[in-house]
């Protein structure tokens, strides 16, 4: 069995272990970071299949994360969890994100959704960002259902 590696990242200790709760499975090696400066230094260090990224509490959001990580390894399936402004959801769509959560996190939703960015073996150009503006985003999506679901969170 190969073990997939993931990352969680986030500021609050308990959104760690309710993460790791979720989405801990046999064939999962999960590492947590409590900061985007960490989380950029373990992807320095290696790779790894997914990363979780939620704010930290010293300045690092996950946008920048979301940023540093794919400017790290491009080729990491990154989920971003974030507020309920459309202005960020649409930045991490537009910068590389596999899929954009609103917190609170929808428990069995997000255990999905990392279940498909985990297996998808083509997912970079499924989703294209036409046009947006925080009342309206124009998506290009590629015939697949997992493409189309992962717009939808």
């Amino acid at each position: 069995m190969n073990s997939r590696r993931l990352l969680l990242v986030d500021g609050d200790p308990t959104v760690h272990e309710q993460l790791t709760g979720l989405l801990k499975r046999d064939d999962r090696h999960i590492l947590t970071a409590s900061d985007g400066v960490e989380a950029i230094d373990r992807l320095r260090e290696s790779a790894f299949d997914l990363v979780v990224a939620g704010p930290d509490r010293n300045g690092f959001d996950e946008l920048k994360l979301l940023r540093r990580a794919l400017a790290v390894r491009p080729e990491t399936r990154v989920i971003v969890t974030g507020s309920q402004d459309p202005v960020r959801a649409i930045a991490a769509l537009r910068w590389g994100a596999y899929a954009y959560f609103h917190t609170p996190i929808p428990g069995s939703a997000l255990a999905d959704m990392a279940q498909q960015a985990l297996d998808s073996s083509s997912w970079r150009d499924e989703i294209r960002l036409v046009s947006a503006r925080p009342e309206w985003i124009a998506l290009e999506v590629r015939a697949k259902l997992e493409a189309a679901e992962r717009t939808t969170q």
